[in-house]
């Protein structure tokens, strides 16, 4: 089965570090399989109710998801220097 596109999600920046900072967003899931695009030329880590669901850089610019029904607390702990 195909993962759907969970497009136009907007991040809001939570947190900063001296080296990343962390964008999240409550988001309802509807159970299917989902695939998430965050293209970066550096790296960032996905998170899904805190735990490490994938991960991004420039040769990796997509993450499929399983189905997992609900609303999550879903996290990027972004490079800094990737972001401006």
């Amino acid at each position: 089965m195909a993962a759907r596109a969970l497009g136009g999600v907007r991040l809001e920046r939570r947190a900063q570090t001296a080296d990343v900072i962390t964008l999240g967003a409550r988001i309802a899931f509807a159970g299917e399989s989902l695939r998430v695009a965050y293209p970066t030329r550096t790296g960032a880590l996905l998170r899904i109710d805190g735990v490490a669901a994938g991960a991004f850089d420039a040769k990796h610019p997509t993450c499929d998801l399983a189905p997992s029904a609900g609303e999550h607390d879903v996290t990027l702990e972004v490079e800094r220097s990737a972001v401006g």
